[in-house]
């Protein structure tokens, strides 16, 4: 009897193992599976195969890049357009961690070649140059859809968490977002304000409302426009020209000001252009509600979760 148990003992003992190593094998396996998991994006240069959770990324993008470091991915990041970069995402400038790969319109293909990436996203600023990249390795458009910002900055912050495994973060970080802008709208809605985003590059005006780029405020957030919807695509990226005149005419009680020689690295100053009698007698002016905005943020990453923060900060600013 004793015997026996000695044997009862020893196969219950082996059997144990077996199951150990089993566990051991099946999470090997798992780690080979994730290493190996492939997901399709659908995005606006069409549908690619990519690799859930890629070690090395090239983000062309810098709204990506953004919410790529809001939600701790840096570590992914190998290569970017580094040479215009708004302050909050100055430390993306340090060329010993982050290859530099050309800039925004034109990127330099054989470093990024050279730096085997798994992945490349890139926006509309490098669509011409898709084919190319995508013949060096997988590479998504999350350029954002100007008609229907806030929709298009949501999905593409959950594309991103599809692929690196951060869903719920992404979604956390989301409706807090949205519960700001919940807020927002309460602020707006009651409100009989009017205002209008300007853009100021080498001393002459375009302006901005719904169905624009800079939208976020007026389509997302409720605040009145001085100006109508566009009926021309090419306003909804570029918006149109605008004089001294026919702002003062328009007479806005906000205005957001955006320097974009500034955001380039021309110098200028939005202030000096914007310092004329006809735009100090405006209702803007005459309450202090122009708000001269980061232009890097607004002009260069605008549509991150980080990004997307930091504008609902200026829209309340404008708009209160």
């Amino acid at each position: 009897m004793s015997k026996l148990l000695k044997y009862v003992a020893l196969a219950v003992f082996t059997l144990a193992l077996g199951l150990l190593a089993g566990c051991g094998n099946d999470s090997a396996s798992n780690s080979t599976a994730d290493s190996g998991a492939t997901i399709t994006i659908h995005h606006k240069s069409g549908d690619t195969t990519v690799p859930v959770n890629p070690k090395r990324v090239v983000v062309l993008d810098l709204a990506t890049l953004d919410t790529m470091d809001r939600l701790d991915l840096e570590s992914h990041v190998v290569g970017i357009p580094n040479d215009l970069m708004p302050a909050y995402l100055d430390k993306y400038k340090d060329t010993k961690t982050y290859t530099s790969v050309g800039n925004l319109k034109a990127v330099n293909f054989e470093k990024i070649s050279q730096l085997k990436p798994d992945l490349i996203i890139i926006n509309g600023r490098q669509e011409e140059s898709y084919k190319e990249l995508a013949a060096i390795a997988p590479t998504i458009n999350l350029g954002l859809d100007m008609a229907h910002y806030w929709d298009s900055v949501q999905h593409n912050v959950k594309i991103i968490g599809q692929i690196f495994n951060k869903e719920k973060e992404a979604d956390e970080a989301l409706l807090s977002l949205q519960n700001r802008i919940d807020n927002l709208k309460k602020d707006t809605a009651d409100s009989d304000k009017q205002g209008v985003v300007v853009m100021v590059s080498g001393g002459k005006l375009s302006v901005f409302g719904p169905g624009t780029r800079y939208g976020l405020a007026f389509d997302t957030v409720g605040a009145k426009s001085i100006l109508p919807v566009p009926t021309e695509g090419k306003e909804t990226l570029h918006g149109q020209r605008a004089s001294f005149e026919f702002l003062a005419e328009k007479n806005p009680d906000f205005m957001i000001v955006i320097d974009r020689d500034n955001a380039i690295g021309q110098g200028g100053s939005a202030k000096d252009v914007m310092n004329t009698p006809l735009i100090n007698q405006t209702k803007a002016a005459q309450t202090e509600h122009i708000i001269y905005v980061d232009p890097g943020l607004w002009y260069l990453s605008g549509g991150g979760l980080e990004s997307t923060a930091l504008m609902l900060d200026d829209i309340a600013q404008a708009i209160q």
